[in-house]
């Protein structure tokens, strides 16, 4: 059977080490000490998928007081079950388990910075991957420390605007990286058309 479930710190601190730093970049992985004590604060929840009793993905997202968004930070399948469907699944429990929120906001690499042909198929799959799972454009797009990324949202109740999705993640971006440090180096705008 295949389920969801709520992660507490000490098995977050698990996944850090034994997948996170495998399955992301240096330059995308946050510092544990700011993931658990984002945490601590009630501002960052974190689950994990199972088949059986094996654990098979993870999300983690960051959520503020006042918004019924939330901007999922990782996800990712494990390594050595990736390609078996969990991910599509993920999304699915995802979505019935994260009831009292509104839209999950996804920051996707748009391809635009790819270094090669094989950087920038990797990027349309995964947009391919995210749309195929029922995730949503927007108008929106994010400069990340210098990185190009597209906005996507998938709808769990209300649907958003352009505009309450910028000021999510405003309100996210200052929470998460602090108000100068999001000014400098996090730039959120519109794609033109």
């Amino acid at each position: 059977m295949i389920k969801v479930r709520n992660l507490d710190k000490e098995f977050v601190i698990q996944v850090y080490h034994e997948h996170l730093v495998k399955d992301f970049i240096p330059a995308e992985q946050k510092p544990l000490d700011i993931i658990t004590g984002l945490m601590d604060r009630g501002l960052y929840i974190c689950y994990g998928l199972y088949d059986e009793e094996e654990f098979v993905a993870y999300a983690f997202f960051m959520k503020v007081e006042g918004y019924q968004d939330l901007l999922i930070d990782y996800f990712a399948v494990c390594s050595e079950v990736r390609s078996c469907g969990y991910g599509s699944r993920f999304l699915s429990l995802l979505a019935s388990e994260l009831t009292e929120y509104d839209n999950i906001i996804f920051e996707v690499e748009s391809g635009k910075d790819a270094k090669d042909e094989q950087e920038l198929a990797v990027c349309k799959k995964r947009l391919e991957f995210y749309h195929r799972n029922g995730l949503k454009d927007t108008k929106l797009k994010v400069s990340l420390f210098g990185c190009d990324m597209v906005i996507l949202y998938l709808q769990l109740h209300k649907a958003p605007t352009d505009d309450s999705l910028e000021e999510a993640l405003d309100a996210i971006y200052d929470t998460m990286f602090g108000k100068d440090l999001h000014k400098r180096c996090v730039i959120v705008s519109r794609v033109r058309e």
